[in-house]
């Protein structure tokens, strides 16, 4: 074997030993995208969690975020566990809140959601928050439509617009 031909059997060895390393389809390897999530879905502790699926929206300390405060210990007062977890799990049609359960396709486990609606209570509700006051229910009838069209044109109309049907 000449020197040249041993020096390209070294090169070509090289080059296939590194596209091998950084192949992702070798067998009993995950993919690098089955690795990340994979890692996603392990994350469970609530500050992560909130800071990587909540905070662009509602701000990184639960306020000054273009959606509303969730550190707001009134609003966490008034809505039931169910209904906050169903709200992350399910998101809110017709609003810019999206569904974060895996099953309703998002990317959150079960644990996940679990987390973050027990997260936010622990991180900023305060048992005294309603104190003296009564708690309305949170769920409540429907109005009426005609009544609440009179009170927009009369109290917010001029500053906020005509209301779209």
């Amino acid at each position: 074997m000449t020197a040249a031909a041993a020096l390209n059997a070294v090169v070509v060895a090289m080059l296939l030993t590194l596209s091998l390393a950084g192949c992702d389809i070798l067998p009993h390897r995950a993919s690098a995208r089955e690795q990340r999530e994979s890692a996603a879905t392990q994350v469970v502790t609530f500050h992560a969690l909130y800071s990587r699926q909540c905070a662009g929206c509602h701000g990184r300390d639960g306020r000054l975020g273009a959606a509303r405060p969730l550190n707001d210990p009134v609003y966490l007062a008034l809505v039931p566990v169910p209904r906050l977890r169903q709200v992350i799990a399910e998101g809110v049609p017709g609003t810019a809140q999206p569904a974060f359960a895996i099953d309703a396709g998002g990317a959150l486990t079960d644990e996940q959601i679990d987390s973050l609606t027990e997260g936010l209570r622990a991180a900023w509700s305060r048992p005294d928050a309603l104190r003296g006051g009564s708690v309305p229910p949170y769920a409540a009838a429907l109005g009426d439509p005609e009544r609440g069209r009179a009170v927009y044109a009369a109290a917010c109309a001029s500053c906020i617009g005509v209301a779209v049907k």
